[in-house]
């Protein structure tokens, strides 16, 4: 038996075949061109989702269903997505639309839950029991994992981790907000960071690059620039205690982090550790790893794949 995966993602929607070790075997993508009408996106979902079914010789009594992740927040059980930032769908009706075009069942989930639920099945928390993912990326993605079910609360908008409160009347966050998480451990609030004092850091190799992004502060860091690794201790300071407020607060057995920053991998992970050690309540019992994340970009459509386990 075989499930399907659908990210719906602003730039592109992006489908694959998954079987049942959760391997994506045949995958096909469109663009999304998020600016036309909701209904002609829904037909390019349906007409490409088909496609894959029909370009495999699969038949449809081999496919258990079809899960759908994108931005925003999906209601599974009315089945419908709102609130979505990137192409703007307000109670829209996703899986009855869908439905006029793949005869299937379908699950909805929020793109940043189900690349934790990918993470969960056959990433880097596999065969944990109580699971926490942040991807640090433009913003804070977050997707907790407890007792083996995703976690969404009781209105589908749980695990907006990158929205909870960091700092009280702190920096300004995207979503319009003061002090969130995202106003300080996504990359653009890296490049802030960065970008803020720049001017009297005119000597450092970060003032010295064509583009300002959260690998060049990296880099900088790695090469002991001073500038650098000033803006990567202050960071990994900022995430670390984020970090340690979720090991105080759920007690996981594994938190991933993912999304660009995370690809600085140990220079990243080694420090923020450490820290985090420093910060929890109960040291002693702390056990919580702290791991890169592992499935990349296929983590969206595992993950939708498996929305309906």
């Amino acid at each position: 038996m075989y499930t399907i995966g659908v990210d719906l993602g602003g730039t592109n929607i992006a489908v694959g075949l998954v079987n049942e070790n959760r391997e994506i075997v045949k995958r096909l993508s469109t663009p999304t061109n998020a600016e036309r009408p909701y209904d002609e996106i829904i037909a390019d979902m349906g007409a490409i989702v088909n496609k894959l079914i029909d370009d495999n010789g699969i038949d449809k009594k081999d496919i258990k269903y079809v899960g759908i992740g994108a931005p925003g927040v999906l209601d599974n059980e009315a089945g419908t997505v709102s609130d979505n930032s990137n192409i703007h769908w307000i109670n829209y009706p996703i899986r009855a639309k869908f439905q006029q075009y793949v005869d299937l069942p379908v699950f909805l989930g929020n793109d940043a839950n189900v690349a934790a639920l990918a993470e969960y099945v056959g990433g880097c928390g596999k065969g944990s029991k109580n699971f926490v993912m942040l991807t640090l990326g433009t913003g804070v993605g977050g997707g907790i994992v407890l007792n083996g079910k995703l976690y969404t609360g009781s209105h589908n908008i749980g695990a907006e981790i990158g929205h909870a409160i960091f700092k009280a009347d702190g920096n300004k966050c995207g979503c319009g907000n003061h002090g969130c998480i995202e106003a300080y451990c996504s990359a653009t609030a890296l490049i802030k960071m960065a970008l803020k004092d720049l001017d009297e850091n005119t000597d450092s190799q970060i003032a010295k690059s064509e583009k300002v992004n959260a690998r060049t502060v990296i880099d900088a860091a790695r090469d002991g620039d001073e500038y650098g690794m000033k803006l990567f201790k202050e960071y990994t300071d900022n995430l670390a205690q984020v970090l340690a407020s979720i090991v105080n607060f759920l007690d996981p057995d594994v938190i991933a982090l993912g999304g660009g920053v995370a690809n600085a991998g140990e220079f990243l992970l080694e420090p923020v550790r450490n820290k985090v050690q420093q910060h929890v309540t109960f040291s002693h019992l702390y056990g919580t790893k702290i791991l890169k994340a592992q499935m990349g970009n296929d983590a969206g459509i595992i993950g939708a794949a498996c929305l309906g386990e």
